[in-house]
């Protein structure tokens, strides 16, 4: 049994009203991003979140096409219903609501923010059972007291939660191939097909060099539709079984409809929104080397902004698409003294990029 489209488009409709300007449709899902502290000072930035609670076998795929903007998960378990994952993540936002905490600056010492736990805390009496409080919470020495504090949550991440510190990769990079914004050899703008070879070797270089996502680009319906049967088909036990390794490198891919949904995903992953980085074949004044931007990118002082790598597909991306850029990468060329033929593929062109960003 699946949720009508139609009836849960009705509940939605109903608690529209003209004076809410910044609102955002959540399904809670297995199959959705997993929740996090910087998804949820994302979601607080709304006017209204809507929580659309599956159940059952989950809800017809023409509502969330058309009404859904972020599935979400709490993890990687199965609940009976959306409804105790959806009271998890509102008081997680409500609590970063302005004013819901009567002392804002406390939240900025709780634990995962910095990413890491917070430090022991100890209240009366001074001894309990043979065990005293610290003596440092006890002497009112400030400086002394912060130290202990960042001391002691760098020590009880590493002991509790080490992933924070392992798992966390050291640049948050996705892989975006656009199949709309694109021009064709008579530079006139097109929308190209996604192709099956595209899907696997990308996924396949995202994984190896350690990329967050990898994101197909197209408006057209039957392209999403054949991705959704491509996708599908290696999300099953059978292909799972058969061949985890490309399992594992084709779970990176999403399929959107616009580049614009894109950076909204990565905004609600991370709280902020990306750096859009893009590859051309063309040598233009402003293109930054490789060395350069790899030498930005392991700077210990830069922030944890993420980047998007976005490549084109048919003849390359359109003028259309350039105030979406914050950097633009040089061509890719051969080794000095040949002829100057640049026209990789694109899945070759990915592979090459990675490797020189990324690469050991």
């Amino acid at each position: 049994m699946l949720l009508r489209a139609d009836v849960l488009a009705s509940a939605w409709r109903s608690v529209q009203t003209p004076r809410v300007e910044k609102q955002v449709t959540v399904l809670l899902s297995p199959q959705g991003v997993l929740f996090s502290q910087a998804m949820a000072k994302s979601l607080a930035s709304n006017e209204r979140v809507i929580f659309v609670c599956s159940r059952y076998e989950g809800v017809d795929e023409r509502f969330i096409q058309k009404y859904v903007d972020w599935e979400v998960s709490l993890g990687d378990y199965i609940l009976t219903g959306g409804e105790l994952p959806a009271m998890v993540m509102a008081d997680t936002i409500a609590r970063l609501i302005p004013a819901v905490v009567s002392n804002p600056d406390s939240l900025s010492e709780e634990s995962l923010e910095g990413g890491t736990l917070k430090y022991p805390q100890y209240t009366r009496p001074r001894v309990f059972e043979g065990a005293k409080v610290p003596e440092v919470l006890l002497q009112g020495d400030h400086a002394a007291l912060d130290q202990w504090r960042h001391q002691e949550r760098l020590k009880r991440t590493w002991v509790r939660r080490p992933g924070l510190f392992l798992e966390k990769p050291p640049i948050s990079m996705y892989v975006v191939l656009l199949h709309t914004h694109v021009v064709n050899r008579r530079g006139e703008a097109v929308t190209t097909s996604v192709t099956n070879m595209d899907i696997h070797d990308i996924a396949r270089s995202a994984r190896t060099y350690g990329a967050c996502g990898y994101f197909l680009v197209t408006p057209i319906e039957d392209q999403a539709a054949l991705v959704g049967r491509i996708l599908a088909h290696w999300g099953s036990q059978e292909a799972r079984d058969y061949h985890p390794d490309r399992v594992e490198a084709v779970s990176l891919v999403r399929m959107v409809r616009s580049f614009e949904e894109v950076k909204q995903e990565i905004r609600l992953r991370h709280g902020q929104d990306p750096e859009v980085v893009l590859t051309d074949a063309r040598r233009l004044e402003t293109s930054v080397s490789y060395e350069a931007y790899r030498q930005e990118l392991l700077d210990p002082a830069r922030s944890e902004r993420p980047v998007i790598l976005v490549f084109g597909t048919g003849w390359g991306v359109s003028d259309s698409f350039y105030p979406e850029v914050d950097r633009i990468l040089e061509p890719i060329y051969g080794p000095e003294g040949s002829t100057g033929y640049n026209h990789l593929s694109v899945r070759a062109a990915v592979a090459v990029v990675l490797d020189r960003l990324l690469g050991q």
